[in-house]
């Protein structure tokens, strides 16, 4: 597996699993399957509601559904966080290189590369272009400085204390508000821990000191003065809370 490692806007290190190439064709054909299905349906509809208007079929075939099926990838990954009906179905995403969130003309730019990575080339560029670049990008990844990630799930911890958690059956919790925060915080608090402990230097020391002061802030306690052993014990109850 490739992984690629990117820095948030709080200057955090996360590592992410590069998508592979089977997983964006399944997620391709998937999307297929789904605007092809969709199609057909409301067609069927349409043809119900009004059998004899040829004029009003065509209306709605090339001014209503056209632009639907034409903009499927834009409208999905723009209003779903970077994914498409395939792209969740497989558990991927599309995310900035550089940390920060995707904006419109990041999709923009690879929608409009389709044609050429996947339309005109009947997908061939773009599988040439993953294979031959480290971080498994086509061409529409390149220009808008995208990839494509597997989402990891904040509940597949690694830190050996975390995993032992379903261990223990008297375990108590220490933050019951825990469970107010979501797998991506908990993600981005498990990897800093992670990077805390593998590289020992004042950059992570900070960002650990960060995420527990407002981590604490947002629990409404007084932060404790081991960031670190306070953040796995919010981490710990979060797991326990969540499962």
């Amino acid at each position: 597996m490739k992984n690629i490692d990117v820095v948030t806007a709080q200057k955090v290190d996360i590592s992410y699993t590069l998508a592979s190439l089977l997983q964006r064709i399944l997620a391709y054909f998937i999307d297929l399957i789904a605007v092809g299905i969709f199609y057909y349906l409301m067609a069927l509809l349409i043809l119900a509601l009004i059998p004899n208007s040829i004029n009003a079929q065509e209306i709605y075939v090339y001014i209503i559904m056209l632009p639907i099926v034409i903009f499927y990838h834009l409208l999905f990954e723009y209003f779903w966080n970077g994914q498409t009906l395939g792209k969740k179905a497989l558990g991927i995403r599309v995310i900035k290189i550089n940390g920060e969130r995707p904006e419109f003309i990041d999709y923009l730019t690879r929608w409009m590369l389709r044609t050429v990575d996947i339309s005109f080339s009947m997908g061939i560029v773009a599988i040439i272009s993953i294979l031959a670049n480290e971080k498994r990008q086509r061409l529409g990844d390149i220009l808008s400085n995208t990839a494509v990630i597997q989402i990891q799930s904040a509940r597949n911890y690694t830190l050996g204390d975390v995993l032992n958690i379903m261990k223990i059956k008297s375990y108590e919790v220490s933050y019951p508000n825990a469970k107010m925060f979501n797998e991506q915080q908990m993600l981005l608090v498990k990897e800093s821990l992670e990077r805390a402990t593998k590289y020992e230097n004042d950059a992570h020391i900070q960002t650990i000191k960060m995420l527990a002061t407002k981590i604490a802030d947002q629990l409404e306690v007084n932060l404790p003065r081991n960031y670190k052993e306070f953040l796995k014990v919010v981490l710990r109850d979060y797991i326990y809370l969540t499962r």
